[in-house]
């Protein structure tokens, strides 16, 4: 939240200590509006579209996101934005809000991901509105601080992750690449969102989920046209990128960072699923 609100000075905002950020960003008017992308971000945000148009990542999903489109991550999402080709004038509003906060709010990370499968929709009439009083909502508790605020913004946000999940159900729409449809496969997903880095392995989520790991496998295969391996290696991979491409860290410790046991291990898994060594990769895109 700090670094967002230090990047642009001069954008129009509320904030709350390094908990909570609500700013307007445009452009042209605030230059390197786009390097703060890709991201990883502990905390949440929302992102909301008012004027322009864009190429939205989400982890492995891509969206074409334009006016009045509305998106969310969740801790551990790595976000990558850009700007369309012959936009002149682009605006959007980002709520960020941090870990700690998320804590306050008792934020489940695991059914967020199942409930926010889809992180874009595209908002209504009704939707715009909710999501505008929202804003005026967070601007009167912050400018009329006490010593309950944090709690009072954690109740706010509390109410909006309801009003979101609701807007959901109603408006989610399949991305680009289709999302798996399959109950036990969102659940699987979710999952390696959370513990890629921690768990490359069918079996531990067999386990979680009180399958074998041959039948989740097929279940998986059947629902999304991937196998739950590639699911896996796929974040795995995605990770790995985004140290390579955009840290300075020594490819020992994003070895480490990922849990392999060693700097070859990494290597050689890289290797095998991209077709490069991570020291071509970081070459060739850095």
């Amino acid at each position: 939240v700090k670094q967002i609100r230090e990047r642009f000075p001069k954008s129009p905002s509320l904030h709350y200590g390094d908990d909570f950020l609500l700013i307007e960003i445009s452009y042209p008017a605030s230059a390197g509006l786009f390097d703060i992308y890709p991201c990883k971000f502990k905390g949440a945000t929302c992102i909301y579209c008012l004027e322009g148009e864009f190429n939205l990542s989400v982890g492995l999903e891509e969206y074409d996101f334009h006016k009045d489109c509305f998106a969310v991550s969740v801790p551990g999402d790595i976000v990558t934005f850009s700007q369309k080709e012959g936009q002149k004038r682009c605006r959007i509003r980002i709520l960020a809000i941090s870990d700690e906060l998320l804590k306050e709010m008792e934020f489940d990370i695991s059914k967020a991901n199942v409930l926010f499968r889809y992180r874009m929709v595209k908002a209504n009439l009704q939707y715009q509105i909710l999501i505008h009083n929202f804003r005026n909502l967070f601007r009167s508790t912050i400018l009329s601080p006490h010593d309950e605020t944090k709690e009072s913004l954690a109740y706010l946000l509390r109410s909006m992750y309801i009003e979101l999940t609701h807007i959901w159900e109603s408006l989610a729409s399949a991305p680009r690449q289709s999302f798996p449809k399959h109950k036990l496969t969102e659940l699987f997903v979710s999952l390696v969102a959370k513990h890629h880095v921690t768990h490359k392995v069918v079996a531990f989520y067999a386990s979680q989920l009180g399958v074998t790991p041959k039948y989740l496998s097929v279940a998986v295969k059947k629902a999304s046209g991937r196998t739950a391996v590639e699911w896996i290696t796929s974040y795995v991979i995605l990770e790995s990128k985004f140290y390579l491409r955009h840290t300075n860290s020594h490819i020992k410790e994003i070895a480490y960072a990922l849990q392999f046991q060693n700097q070859m291990d990494f290597y050689r898994y890289f290797t095998r699923h991209t077709g490069m060594s991570p020291s071509e990769y970081r070459e060739r895109n850095q």
